[in-house]
């Protein structure tokens, strides 16, 4: 019994252990700012549509699209200011890779809302306002905005990304 107990103190002290745990934590990490910021850029486009929906005035076709366009691009530049700070505190290579996973996830959650009527219909209801025509039916803007944020992390350097996302959020 003691010498289990001197083999687990040892074990635990050991630098695999130690190189084991750190990476499990790391993952553990990873995973919870992964979610925290998925959770974030969902809640700030639901404000932006939320916004978007009291403020519409169903009878008057030319303010809604001016309306249209003027929440896609606080919806743009929230986002593209939201992805370079935290450009400062990720690293460039996790930082793609959620951005690459999180494009992934809306892929996959895009075949679903295709095959899916109900999923449609909370699809629209959440997101439809900020959507162009052409986006009902086909892959949004944002998924392209995730896959090019995310190889632009990954390739260049990071000034050069992060110039890259502040010209594609604001300008």
């Amino acid at each position: 019994m003691a010498a289990d107990r001197r083999h687990i103190r040892h074990k635990r002290n050991s630098p695999r252990y130690k190189i084991e745990t750190m990476q499990d934590n790391s993952l553990v990490q990873f995973f919870g700012i992964f979610l925290t910021l998925t959770v974030a850029v969902i809640l700030l486009q639901l404000l932006i549509t939320a916004h978007g929906r009291q403020q519409s005035n169903p009878n008057n076709n030319q303010n809604k699209k001016n309306d249209l366009h003027i929440r896609r691009r606080v919806q743009h530049a929230a986002t593209g200011l939201l992805f370079t700070l935290l450009s400062c505190i990720l690293p460039a290579k996790p930082g793609s890779i959620m951005l690459l996973v999180a494009a992934g996830i809306l892929y996959v959650f895009h075949r679903i809302r295709l095959r899916s009527e109900p999923a449609q219909k909370i699809y629209m209801a959440l997101f439809g306002p900020l959507l162009r025509p052409n986006e009902v039916y086909k892959l949004p803007g944002a998924f392209f905005f995730l896959i090019g944020t995310g190889f632009s992390f990954l390739f260049f350097s990071l000034d050069t990304a992060r110039l890259a996302l502040l010209c594609l959020s604001l300008a």
